[in-house]
């Protein structure tokens, strides 16, 4: 499976993440190594991958094959300057 797959697979931003109240939220979703994978906002249906996330899962595995991924919150940021942000260049 590729990431971007495996990203909407996972089902998120739903329901995984909380819901916030005026429902403007932006997460970054991050892989072990600090590496930004996607953008994730309340207000948009499917989460934005980043280049970073794009190819197959298995090279974002660690040695034991898990794949470990943290979501930092953004507070309530707007998604596309966060994502235009996070792009390389």
């Amino acid at each position: 499976m590729d990431a971007p797959a495996a990203l909407t697979t996972l089902g998120l931003p739903r329901p995984r993440l909380p819901l916030i109240g005026g429902g403007l939220a932006t997460w970054v979703v991050h892989a072990a190594d600090g590496a930004p994978l996607a953008v994730l906002a309340q207000q948009w249906p499917q989460p934005r991958p980043l280049p970073a996330w794009q190819g197959p899962l298995d090279r974002l595995a660690g040695a034991d094959g898990t794949v470990r991924l943290h979501v930092e919150y953004r507070r309530q940021l707007d998604p596309e300057a966060e994502y235009q942000r996070l792009l390389p260049g």
